[in-house]
């Protein structure tokens, strides 16, 4: 239920006792912190909290277990998938770090840095250059995307086949728990064997187990020599082959290997700030780096004997080597403009998926196969190929119909992806996705050793408080009655439905109360299975019956993000498994 105006307003007093009113943004001030990048996912929050200080947002995120308010933590708000935005009928504070922003340690001996989790992604990059060293990631939305959702995502970017993701750029962080203490654990330890390595449990965990406020960042060696160029190529695994001859005969100093396909190119040319050097008639494109820390290497001769001997042996059909700087940038903004072009070209729908490498060119094959079908279709795809990571983009024109069109749109292709990902034995990386299904119920084992670890005495509350950021998360989800209603509609896709599906609730979205919910799955032919904690789950049922309907039958969102008061119930809540019927 919404919060009465009488504790609405003693909320944000409070509020602004604790970080200053100037830094609580209410109604048109929080208009731009309340939607998207590319405005499509937009939800009112109870307010926007800009904390200054990890005290400060301990003291917040306590607030916020004392009034029942629901937290989604925001950095730069860079996403594309809605996972930092306040869904429908939840009562939630927006709680952005982006003025957590200060550089605690530079130090050049352990190369490493200790920073805020506010920190601007180009302006670490630039930090470190300053003093002879690098931060490897890179991604497009480099100059307003912060660390700390950098870190909650797991974000890769252009350089994760050198270097890995974020996960691997990690040494220690500072976190605020879902009951408002704070977890140090700003270590700049290359080994440390003294137990559960539990900053990684925070990374890449959407801030479900807590909100990042800072990091211990590895820096490395300043590249010294590189040599960019752009191939042409007839198929994706042409592609894979050449990563694999490159990798080889250079050592390993493949430094970024991006593929494109012709219709993300064209879309780019058509939108972007910066021409091709190569002509847009090949099926596929590959960007490429080669660097070293090495000024005695030739990175330039390499690249011309590598690509020379891939022409003659057929596997690339035309290459352009990058003779200056200027002319390597030009190159890589291709890459770096995607996601500005698509969003200038059409109502963009991006799915961010991985797939083991030996099966990214079927995938490839099939899932363009099948977006294609869909009217009006613009089907692209771009990715870092080496670690099997693309994403698969499906643009319709903005004219296709009203924002329920759009979105329905939408949701068929998304159907069609998370299938097609299924059935080749992916993943989607997609914020917001990745935790909404299998995985959620060892999230709420992860909370339990989380806290466990950082205190033996754990709050109870803090139970709640995970189930609640788990909630909104998964309320954000589009996993929703439509994709449900895409398994029983479209027959051509009945061989590669998933097994399982996880469904968290049935919400405001719904517009149903618990059992409609379940007689709709199960005319899906979708069994209900118990959730192996039958106790909770009971209480969960007990809980939800006593709170959560309204007096026209419907459940509110407000059972999605639970109460306080039964954090166990949660458990059994949260997660209710449907199995296909057989």
């Amino acid at each position: 239920m919404p919060l009465p105006d009488s504790e609405h307003a003693a909320f944000l007093r409070a509020l602004a006792d604790i970080i200053g009113e100037k830094y609580v943004r209410t109604g048109a001030d929080a208009a731009p912190y309340e939607q998207d990048w590319r405005a499509r996912y937009r939800g009112v929050a109870v307010a926007v909290a800009l904390p200054a200080t990890t005290e400060d947002v301990a003291a917040v995120v306590r607030l916020c277990g004392e009034y029942r308010i629901a937290i989604v933590p925001q950095a730069g708000n860079t996403g594309l998938t809605g996972g930092a935005i306040v869904p429908d009928g939840v009562d939630g504070l927006i709680v952005n770090v982006s003025r957590l922003n200060n550089v605690h340690q530079v130090d050049l001996l352990n190369n490493a840095m200790t920073v805020g989790a506010g920190c601007i992604l180009a302006d670490l990059r630039a930090l470190a250059d300053q003093h002879d060293r690098q931060f490897p990631v890179l991604l497009g939305s480099v100059g307003s995307c912060e660390i700390g959702g950098l870190l909650s995502t797991n974000a890769g970017g252009t350089g994760v086949l050198r270097y890995g993701n974020m996960r691997e750029q990690v040494l220690g962080l500072e976190v605020v728990l879902p009951d408002g203490r704070i977890w140090n654990g700003l270590k700049a330890l290359r080994k440390d064997n003294t137990g559960y390595d539990l900053k990684q449990l925070f990374i890449g965990a959407e801030g479900t187990l807590g909100i990042v406020t800072a990091a211990v960042l590895k820096l490395y060696p300043k590249l010294a020599v590189s040599a960019t160029a752009m191939v042409a190529l007839q198929r994706v695994d042409q592609a894979i082959a050449l990563l694999r001859e490159l990798q080889r005969v250079t050592g390993g100093r493949v430094e970024q290997f991006e593929l494109m396909s012709r219709s993300q190119l064209q879309i780019v040319l058509r939108h972007g700030t910066t021409g091709s050097p190569m002509a847009d008639d090949a099926p596929w494109y590959v960007l490429l780096e080669l660097a070293d820390s090495s000024p005695d290497w030739n990175a330039t001769e390499t690249m011309e004997q590598a690509l020379g001997a891939a022409m003659e042996n057929g596997v690339i059909t035309d290459a352009v080597i990058a003779s200056d700087q200027a002319k390597a940038e030009r190159i890589w903004n291709l890459r770096h403009t995607i996601s500005e072009s698509n969003k200038r070209e059409g109502f963009t729908v991006s799915n961010d998926t991985s797939v083991p490498i030996s099966a990214l060119p079927e995938f490839l094959d099939r899932v363009t196969q099948r977006l294609e079908q869909l009217p009006k279709a613009q089907v692209a795809h771009c990715g870092h190929v080496g670690d099997g990571n693309v994403h698969v983009i499906a643009i319709f024109p903005y004219d296709i119909g009203d924002a329920s069109a759009r979105e329905a749109a939408a949701h068929e292709a998304n159907t069609i992806v998370h299938l097609m990902v299924g059935t080749a034995q992916g993943r989607l990386c997609h914020p917001t996705m990745s935790i909404a299904r299998d995985d959620l119920a060892f999230t709420f084992v992860v909370a339990r050793i989380v806290q466990q670890c950082t205190d033996a005495a754990a709050h109870e509350k803090a139970g709640a408080a995970i189930a609640n950021r788990i909630a909104t998360t998964a309320a954000l989800c589009r996993l929703d009655r439509f994709f449900l209603r895409q398994l029983r509609k479209r027959e051509d896709l009945a061989p590669h439905r998933p097994r399982h599906f996880d469904l968290l609730g049935i919400g405001a979205h719904e517009q149903r109360d618990r059992q409609a919910g379940i007689a709709m799955l199960e005319h899906q032919h979708l069994a209900v299975i118990e959730p192996a904690q039958r106790d909770a789950h009971e209480i969960a049922n007990a809980h939800i019956d006593r709170h959560a309907h309204a007096a026209d039958g419907t459940m509110q969102d407000d059972a999605l993000a639970m109460q306080f008061d039964a954090p166990d119930a949660a458990v059994g809540a949260g997660i209710m498994r449907f199995e296909a019927k057989r």
